[in-house]
């Protein structure tokens, strides 16, 4: 169970995946590092993607005096290839909230490689709704209460992957003295290839005492 409000949005933000560490030391050295991210990997990064889009619900006033208990842990992702030659990262299951009132959403998210754009990911589909007849009447009634859309900001926030997946990336490596200056990202079987580029952020320079 995670609690969820506009404050908590950086948190989310602030991945710990061992990897990270290591990229983060080999752009301070050569200022670039790939790698192949696993179908768990890439949940991890999703999972803070969507939690942002949930913590995105506090922002109303009738809202952010409340926090959002959520559930994601039950998120599964794949990489499936379901025509020759065409890969899809799917990101799929069930987001239990049961603060401030209970839902159980059922959220289906699909990426597949750019055919035009070398190392981008476009967005196939994106949906999110209640899961049963009484989930969506409860879903109208919180998004008619906070007058938000978030099947709609989830399809804005995802139209561009990369700079999703970037959202989360940057905050966790600037955490370890590292600006993210480039992401490309290429599905491959089994498998997220992820190509960085960034450097080493300059220390502030000494205070000086006169």
């Amino acid at each position: 169970m995670i609690f969820y409000n506009t404050a908590m949005i950086e948190d989310l933000r602030r991945l710990d995946i061992p990897l990270l560490r290591e990229a983060a030391d080999a752009l301070k050295r050569e200022g670039r590092f790939r790698t192949d991210l696993t179908p768990d990997q890439v949940r991890q990064i999703m999972t803070s993607i969507i939690g942002q889009l949930i913590a995105q619900q506090a922002h109303a006033p009738e809202v952010s005096r409340q926090q959002i208990a959520a559930t994601l842990s039950d998120l599964r992702v794949a990489i499936e290839e379901p025509r020759v030659g065409s890969l899809v990262g799917v990101v799929a299951g069930p987001i239990r909230i049961t603060q401030p009132s209970t839902i159980t959403l059922a959220v289906d998210c699909r990426l597949g490689n750019s055919p035009t754009r070398p190392n981008q990911l476009e967005l196939s589909s994106f949906s999110i709704g209640g899961a049963g007849i009484f989930d969506d009447a409860k879903l109208a009634a919180w998004q008619g209460l906070n007058g938000r859309d978030i099947q709609a900001e989830g399809q804005t926030f995802l139209s561009r992957p990369n700079q999703a997946f970037g959202s989360v990336l940057q905050p966790a490596f600037a955490a370890q003295g590292v600006e993210l200056t480039g992401l490309g990202l290429r599905f491959n079987p089994g498998s997220l290839a992820m190509a960085l580029s960034g450097h080493a952020i300059p220390l502030p320079p000494p205070p000086s005492f006169r």
